[in-house]
């Protein structure tokens, strides 16, 4: 693929540089992810079966207070995504 963007003389803005630790434990897939310009990201899944969306995001809430997380590391930023969130750090894309 990178070589047909070259050919179609595209630029590369934002390259992402990352690896990703994954782990499944019990109903989760824990990630984490060492992305350059950005830090250490830990994403937690559910892949369980939860009584419903509400039950399941306060399962996935206690799954980040067993792990040592507190409601502040969270951060709506991670919605951007990596590539905008490297954007935003750099200066190149302002929320």
């Amino acid at each position: 693929m990178e070589k047909i963007l070259k050919a179609l003389e595209f630029k590369p803005l934002i390259v992402v540089d990352k690896k990703r630790a994954a782990y499944d434990y019990k109903k989760f897939e824990i990630a984490v992810d060492d992305v350059k310009d950005v830090g250490v990201v830990c994403e937690i899944e559910a892949k369980g079966n939860f009584k419903s969306i509400e039950d399941t995001h306060l399962k996935i809430r206690e799954m980040a207070r067993i792990l040592g997380f507190t409601e502040k590391d969270r951060s709506e930023d991670i919605k951007l995504g990596y590539a905008l969130l490297i954007a935003k750090n750099k200066g190149i894309f302002k929320k």
